[in-house]
């Protein structure tokens, strides 16, 4: 039996961990959480809770550090405790399933991530586990698995159901900046389904959104940022609104031109799409400079690159997620 002083002291190095995390400090927070779950395992028993809920932290300061293989291990060593503790372990459990699941996400091991993300929901359904906040991250992790794939018109309605649940813990979520990226994430990956289905002026209202979270968040001079623009454009131009597409595209080009000097396949395309427009404006000289240096961005970029760049215009959004 721990003494009262070892059961404070691993707390408070529990505690001060997820202080450290909140602080955007990854590797105190890990060094931290690795000797709150040694002094553990050594003085408890290895499938008290305590243990799993303290490894449930590590994992995610692994998984925050970009160790997605600790992760994993940490977190199937987790899952395997709360099995045998509930229902008094129903939420730490629902939380180790969603970050298997978003762990899995990140290795592009889609069957395995939408297996778990889909058991932590409905254990979530059938428990009533309080913390809202890790359902809907869930869903929008389920979501953004199925757009990963192509499959958009299943991806739609848990990432619809996850922006609800954001917001619903808009006032309680203590992380208040990754909340507001959270919905930023939904918003654009919503958005990112509804486009291949026409639905341009849902998904207008959608990026106009995420721009204004981008915004609240000073992020706008970011990647993001600029393929936002590029989609708030290209809206414009699908609804035959060329007038109101050449600002937001203009707009992506010189944002591209701030954080990748050198070039992309996004920024030649944004060229692209913006000289486009002008030919349908009947601008010729312009739609030949613009469509010329989109060529010349595109030339320098091997098609290896290319293929690898269409693959991530799906928002990755990992390190969005939490546990």
């Amino acid at each position: 039996m721990p003494s009262s002083k070892h059961s404070y002291f691993y707390v408070a190095l529990s505690s001060l961990s997820k202080c450290y995390l909140l602080l955007n400090d990854i590797s105190k927070a890990t060094t931290v959480a690795e000797e709150g779950v040694s002094i553990q395992r050594s003085i408890l028993d290895p499938q008290h809770l305590c243990v799993a809920t303290s490894t449930l932290i590590l994992a995610e300061c692994y998984c925050f550090s970009g160790d997605v293989t600790n992760a994993i291990i940490n977190l199937n060593q987790c899952i395997e405790i709360f099995r045998t503790k509930l229902p008094l372990a129903k939420e730490g459990l629902c939380k180790a399933l969603k970050g298997l699941g978003i762990c899995y996400f990140g290795k592009d091991m889609f069957p395995e991530s939408i297996l778990f993300l889909q058991e932590s929901i409905d254990l979530y359904h059938s428990l009533h586990c309080e913390v809202e906040i890790n359902l809907a991250e869930a869903l929008l992790c389920l979501g953004m698995n199925y757009a990963k794939v192509g499959d958009f018109a299943n991806a739609a309605e848990p990432i619809r159901k996850s922006l609800s649940g954001l917001v619903e813990q808009s006032a309680d979520y203590i992380l208040a900046l990754c909340f507001l990226s959270n919905v930023a994430l939904a918003l654009y990956m919503l958005a990112t389904c509804l486009f291949p289905q026409a639905h341009f002026s849902e998904c207008l209202q959608l990026y106009l959104q995420v721009r204004h979270i981008l915004v609240q968040n000073r992020e706008t001079t970011s990647e993001i940022m600029a393929q936002v623009c590029f989609m708030i454009g290209s809206c414009h131009m699908e609804m035959s609104h060329q007038r109101e597409a050449e600002k937001p595209l203009l707009e992506s080009i010189e944002i591209y031109k701030a954080v990748t000097p050198t070039g992309s396949l996004e920024m030649g395309t944004a060229y692209a799409r913006l000289g486009s427009l002008y030919d349908v404006l009947g601008d010729i000289t312009k739609a030949t400079e613009m469509l010329s240096q989109g060529l010349s961005v595109l030339q320098q970029i091997p098609l290896r690159h290319q293929t690898a760049n269409v693959a991530a215009l799906t928002a990755d959004g990992t390190t969005l997620l939490h546990f």
